[in-house]
């Protein structure tokens, strides 16, 4: 039986028949021959690796790739890598892409800025590397990024220092308003009274 998301191949006398099997029911002689089945479904490639930032530092990450085997090339990808295809290429390829990406990038732009950047070019490259091999690249993500403790600090201290500058902003412009405010409430009571004033000068003379 061939489910959901797999591919079968048929193997008689040691050689893979031309064509797959798509999911079903599939009858064969097993003293002859086997069915082979592969998974086309998305599948979740995770690892925990230090990645070598622009600076030098190495930071600790989370990552993980979902991928799938292309329906049309399983019978490709199980001639030239076998069974074992994940470790044998996809694995391999993946660290490396990871490596050679981060390694463009400062540490506090893998932490704050560039993430979903730098995701993108990896699931680029990484296309580009085993793309043609039978693999489809769907994403990839950076799910936890741990920089050294003295960075995490610079940064946080930028980030309140940063938040400190924008409450200053504000509470200067409000100072500034409020000042505007008066002045011109000041200002129209000064002609108000000089009207009051103008009033009675004339009711005098009068």
């Amino acid at each position: 039986v061939i489910k959901p998301g797999q591919v079968g191949m048929k193997q008689t006398l040691g050689k893979l028949k031309t064509g797959t099997i798509t999911p079903g029911i599939k009858m064969y002689n097993p003293f002859v021959s086997k069915i082979i089945k592969m998974n086309t479904r998305t599948v979740e490639l995770y690892e925990t690796l230090e990645l070598p930032t622009k600076e030098g530092l190495n930071i600790k990450t989370e990552i993980i790739l979902l991928y799938h085997v292309n329906p049309d090339k399983v019978k490709e990808v199980y001639e030239q890598y076998g069974a074992n295809y994940e470790k044998v290429i996809v694995e391999s390829n993946f660290i490396a892409t990871a490596r050679q990406v981060a390694a463009r990038y400062d540490a506090k732009e893998l932490y704050a800025v560039d993430r979903k950047l730098v995701e993108h070019v990896m699931v680029d490259e990484l296309t580009n590397d085993i793309g043609d091999k039978g693999f489809v690249i769907d994403q990839v993500l950076l799910k936890e990024i741990s920089l050294p403790a003295a960075m995490t600090q610079a940064i946080q201290a930028k980030a309140s220092a940063e938040q400190a500058a924008l409450q200053m902003d504000f509470v200067i412009q409000k100072a500034h308003k409020e000042a505007e405010r008066l002045s011109i409430e000041a200002e129209g009571i000064k002609k108000a009274q000089m009207i009051i004033d103008s009033s009675r000068s004339e009711e005098h003379t009068s």
